[in-house]
């Protein structure tokens, strides 16, 4: 079987890519990034790959973990490559590559191909001991997790409401309600190993805000006796404001007052009831004063509550824990989290993870968070030394990573294209990136059309968004058909996407009323 037939199957003829596809299916002592976009067939290389390693005897199959996003892409996985070597078996073969690939195909149950989280709980299983876990733990998915998150919320707020700490009370006063704070719970467990970064409080420095809202409201008061219509809107704001700022110097005052929304508006007012006009200038720079004062004065406020708050949840944090351990049950970021300190600060174990898989095959890697990307870079360095990811020395050629930036969409559950860049970069020193264009999956009227307007779409997008890779066709034949863009008549901003939805529907069905009266169906 030829190496262009093995990554190609749909095409007869020569695809743009095709030595990048080539390179990544047979060059095995190279480590390299493929980045493809949409319906290019990058899971295809992988498992292109990964027959390559067994087929050539490189590697058992059970010596190499190749690791995807979600359980039933592992399962489609697994499915495929037995697929692919049962096809590999019927063709000619030499006795060693047969051998290999019989010896593959059994393996092929308790081969690792899995999700990162069920990778890392065999891991943890493997060296309970040293990873300090019961070796009969529980995997609590996401369902699962969720209801004892509630549980524990609940009993503990109970709590917490009951001693009525000063950062709750001054919460609700600013009114966070139970659904924000619910909100940072989950992004505080989610988010658990990183709150040894949190940043300290910083002064808010309550006294020259107060100096700064008196001296401005005392001149604004003597600005206002030349106001010569007392319906002016700018006259108005000024008695507004004197009824909102505190009397008193007790702190507590003007801190609700920092957290409640203060209405300002540095251009209202008209010059004609202002005499002389001038003056308006002056309120309107005073409004200004007022406005810079309170905003810097409110953002560390609310920092300050945010940082409360997040340190108030730690106990939440230790309550949930607690409840994980009665049931001897880890959740996904618990696995996470282990199984990256563990590689990371025993040496021993992590010499012995790197000796058992000789080659590590990544899907999806544009979905990576900061501590897979740990726990993959870890296991493929050629001797355990680093302390950190960025910095270890890969195993030339065991590493194998497929991924679109584009294509990251699960920033919800951790995943940072920052990590990605950081890994693409260690990749590029020490091996390749490649890149996939040919898209199987479209033909070449709506492929164009979608090049020209993601490449404008992305280009004004901003530094963080990786720019768009423009796809080439590989179904050449023609459709007779033409790309047409339909505007959609404006919907409100507020629109919800259902609403927005049948606004599509509605243009798409006046479209084809219009053109099969004009044209007739036979001419559609």
């Amino acid at each position: 079987m030829s190496q262009s037939s093995v990554v190609s199957p749909q095409s007869s003829f020569l695809l743009p890519d095709e030595e990048a596809r080539r390179r990544a299916v047979a060059e095995l002592n190279t480590t390299f990034l493929v980045e493809a976009g949409a319906g290019t067939g990058k899971t295809s290389v992988l498992l292109q790959r990964l027959l390559a390693l067994v087929r050539s005897g490189r590697s058992q199959l059970e010596r190499i973990a190749a690791i995807t996003f979600t359980e039933k892409a592992a399962g489609e996985l697994r499915g495929r490559l037995r697929a692919e070597i049962d096809t590999t078996l019927a063709s000619s073969l030499s006795e060693e590559e047969r051998h290999n690939l019989r010896e593959a195909r059994g393996q092929l149950e308790r081969a690792q191909i899995s999700t990162v989280h069920a990778f890392c709980a065999a891991l943890l299983r493997e060296r309970p001991v040293e990873a300090r876990v019961d070796p009969d733990f529980t995997v609590l998915d996401e369902f699962g997790a969720s209801l004892l998150r509630g549980e524990t919320w609940h009993e503990w707020l109970a709590q917490e409401m009951d001693r009525s700490p000063d950062v709750l009370k001054q919460a609700l006063r600013a009114g966070v309600t139970l659904t924000h704070l619910e909100t940072l719970r989950d992004f505080v467990v989610e988010h658990r190993d990183c709150l040894s970064l949190l940043p300290a409080p910083v002064e808010v420095r309550l006294p020259e805000f107060r100096v700064t809202l008196r001296n401005c409201l005392a001149k604004l008061s003597v600005l206002s006796a030349s106001c010569v219509n007392e319906a002016d809107r700018a006259l108005a704001q000024i008695n507004a404001l004197g009824a909102l700022i505190p009397i008193d110097e007790d702190d507590s005052l003007w801190e609700r007052f920092l957290l409640r929304d203060l209405p300002l508006n540095i251009k209202v007012g008209a010059k004609t009831n202002w005499k002389p006009t001038a003056t308006l200038d002056e309120v309107r720079a005073l409004f200004g004063q007022v406005g810079d004062a309170y905003t810097q004065a409110r953002t560390a406020a609310f920092h300050n509550l945010s940082v409360g708050l997040t340190r108030w949840l730690d106990g939440y944090l230790r309550a949930y824990q607690e409840k994980k351990r009665e049931r001897s049950a880890l959740d996904f970021v618990d696995l996470l989290l282990l199984t990256r300190n563990l590689l990371k600060h025993d040496l021993d174990v992590r010499r012995y993870c790197q000796w058992k898989f000789h080659f590590l095959l990544i899907d999806e890697f544009q979905d990576t968070d900061p501590l897979q990307a740990e726990i993959i870079f870890f296991l493929a360095e050629r001797e355990p030394r680093a302390s950190d990811w960025t910095a270890v020395t890969l195993q030339p050629g065991k590493l194998f990573l497929v991924g679109d930036p584009q294509q990251s969409i699960y920033r919800f559950r951790r995943a940072d294209l920052e990590v990605y860049a950081q890994a693409r970069l260690v990749i590029t020193r020490q091996g390749e990136v490649l890149s996939l264009a040919a898209n199987f999956r479209t033909r070449a009227p709506a492929l164009a059309w979608i090049n020209e307007t993601f490449t404008r779409e992305f280009g004004s997008a901003g530094a963080d968004q990786p720019p768009y890779c423009p796809l080439a066709a590989a179904r050449p034949e023609g459709t007779n058909r033409e790309v047409i863009v339909l505007p959609v008549p404006e919907v409100p901003a507020n629109a919800s996407r259902e609403e927005v939805r049948r606004a599509e529907a509605r243009t798409v069905v006046a479209f084809w009323h219009a053109t099969t009266w004009t044209c007739g169906k036979d001419k559609l």
